[in-house]
């Protein structure tokens, strides 16, 4: 992770899922991340570098994520939520409709 001077930070998320580097630039294409990271002992949602937070508490960050995927989201990409779990590892954690999937 990487904290920049103005207080945004960046996280990588790990790519275990997505075999190919064409694989992970389509899904970034097609979806919106909220990505719930701890940054200096507080939680923050990160959606494509834009930082919200903080939080107290994980559970709450993912929440918030939640929310602002809902109000926020990219109408014309499915928004997703990561957060770690106790040992770190990142997991979908809510998701909402896909759009490409409407009739």
């Amino acid at each position: 992770m990487h904290i920049s001077t103005d207080g945004e930070f960046a996280v990588a998320i790990p790519s275990a899922n997505l075999s190919t580097a064409r694989g992970r630039a389509a899904m970034t294409q097609r979806t919106c991340w909220f990505l719930v990271v701890q940054v200096n002992e507080q939680w923050w949602v990160d959606c494509e570098g834009k930082g919200y937070g903080p939080f107290e508490t994980r559970d709450e960050a993912a929440e918030g994520a939640q929310r602002l995927a809902t109000i926020f989201g990219d109408e014309t990409r499915q928004a997703q939520v990561w957060a770690p779990d106790d040992d770190g590892h990142m997991h979908i954690t809510w998701q909402g409709p896909n759009p490409g999937m409407a009739s």
